[in-house]
């Protein structure tokens, strides 16, 4: 009984991948669009009738066709072709057209011998196949599919092992493990070949962009080709595997660590054909890798602490380069005309900054910063993982009121951005202080409104930061975040 108890809590409460909290990133299925083949590559292999398809084996298993009668794609399983848009596929993502792209070029692991095929998509080389090397904690599970040989789709692996923590074969994740929180210098090798790496957050969703960006089926295109290989839960007291899931999905680790108990990870679906970014437990859960060719551009993820003195005050703040971007890791506290203290109390400005209006943010910054744009925002949200975890990296975990210790339990404050819930002025009312945090943007939603940025303290959307066009009028005051030209 104690067994299915512990089951049951590691699936609910660790494998957050399995969640809910996604980036939706849909693609167009036969029931959404009348003509799919209008927006199809121009080579693929095509067929009229399933009859047509002929064998599938494991000398072609995840070959795609698609069949004009029934306007869908099929995919070899290895045993039988089955429709890529059915409920019951075991295959998330493949191709055997390239669509311009580059496939089939071969990478060797020198420490087994072993071979994959690796595929370019936009300015990254990619391996189009599952990580198959033979690490201590990797395991060759038994799938729930018997007719599949299962081994062909590679190991799964710790974020422990994934990172190489012990660093067998490079230092860059040394010490990145369960109960540890970590900076890893990117980009870590871990235990991918020598010249690979494992993928960061913000390389998974430079991927995501550029398959889902303005194309209606991210598989037939690309040849990145995803099996529904699901995932383990591992019991590090018996070093054996608990449970694994039925693959209708697939994840993969990233090289992006959130806290001492989460690191990020990307989740393909495949019955909904959708993908997002989230978190899973480092020691408990067990998920394929995929590795990444080191092409010299990749940031390190070392952020770089300064200071910045407004020399209109003499008032100091901290900075903190993330990326190439350089930010205020404070809010501005510049006092002028139509800016205000939350509540009219002092105090507060001493705590979270100045709130400003609309027409004052745009010009309050001092010499040489300015306003951020609603893309400048989004460029710091893709560096520190998206999105939906912008929220666990930036806020601080200390001011919240979701509790009564006022702490935020899932905010690492990663990268000294230091996020507090000053609240606003909205609607010439104070709200939110303790739960809201806005930040002003200069882009416009429109002639009288501008994009704000949100973060919340709610129990549904605490991990994402927002835009909010609503609130962003000339009725509202908000707090605000410089960066350097």
């Amino acid at each position: 009984m104690e067994k299915i108890i512990y089951f049951l809590y590691l699936i609910m409460l660790l494998v957050s991948c399995g969640g809910d909290n996604k980036d939706n990133i849909s693609i167009t299925t036969p029931a959404e669009k009348d003509d799919i083949s209008a927006t199809a590559p121009e080579k693929r292999k095509e067929v009229f009738t399933v009859y047509e398809l002929g064998v599938c084996n494991e000398q072609n298993i995840l070959d795609s066709v698609f069949v004009s009668s029934e306007n869908s794609l099929y995919v070899c399983n290895g045993i039988e072709w089955q429709n890529g848009y059915s409920n019951n596929t075991n295959i998330i993502f493949s191709s055997s057209s390239t669509s311009g792209f580059q496939t089939d070029n071969i990478l060797v692991d020198t420490r087994d011998g072993q071979t994959y095929r690796t595929v370019v998509i936009g300015s990254q080389t990619w391996m189009a196949e599952n990580l198959n090397f033979n690490a201590p904690n990797s395991f060759a599970t038994t799938h729930y599919d018997y007719r599949v040989d299962w081994a062909k789709f590679g190991r799964y692996y710790t974020w422990s092992t994934a990172m190489d923590s012990a660093g067998l074969w490079s230092t860059n994740g040394m010490g990145c493990g369960y109960g540890k929180s970590c900076v890893p210098v990117q980009p870590v090798q871990g235990v991918c070949p020598q010249g690979w790496h494992i993928p960061s957050n913000s390389e998974w969703n430079d991927l995501k962009s550029k398959i889902f960006g303005g194309h209606t089926d991210g598989s037939e295109s690309y040849g990145f080709s995803v099996a529904a290989t699901g995932y383990c839960i591992y019991n590090p007291s018996t070093a054996e595997i608990d449970y694994c899931s039925n693959g209708d999905d697939a994840s993969f680790w990233s090289s992006t660590d959130i806290d001492s108990l989460f690191a990020a990870c990307i989740k393909f679906k495949g019955q909904i054909y959708d993908v997002w970014a989230t978190r899973a437990a480092k020691d408990q859960t067990l998920y394929p890798v995929r590795c990444l060719k080191n092409d010299g551009n990749v940031w390190s993820g070392i952020v770089e602490n300064g200071h910045l003195t407004d020399s209109r005050d003499n008032q100091t703040y901290k900075t903190v380069k993330i990326g190439k971007q350089t930010w205020m890791a404070q809010n501005l506290n510049y006092e002028t005309a139509n800016s205000f203290c939350y509540n009219d109390d002092p105090d507060f400005c001493v705590k979270y900054g100045h709130l400003y209006t609309r027409e004052v943010a745009r010009r309050i910054c001092p010499t040489g910063w300015h306003l951020p744009s609603k893309e400048e925002w989004n460029v710091l949200f893709t560096i520190v993982g998206g999105v939906y975890i912008a929220g666990v990296m930036l806020k601080s975990p200390n001011g919240w009121s979701s509790n009564s210790s006022n702490t935020c339990n899932n905010c690492s404050d990663k990268y000294s951005f230091s996020i507090l819930p000053a609240g606003g002025k909205i609607l010439g009312r104070y709200q939110f202080e303790g739960v809201y945090a806005y930040f002003w943007s200069s882009t416009d939603y429109d002639n009288s409104t501008s994009y704000i940025v949100e973060f919340n303290d709610n129990s549904v959307d605490y991990d994402r930061a927002s835009f909010d066009e609503i609130f962003g009028n000339n009725e509202g005051a908000f707090s605000v975040r410089c960066v350097m030209n």
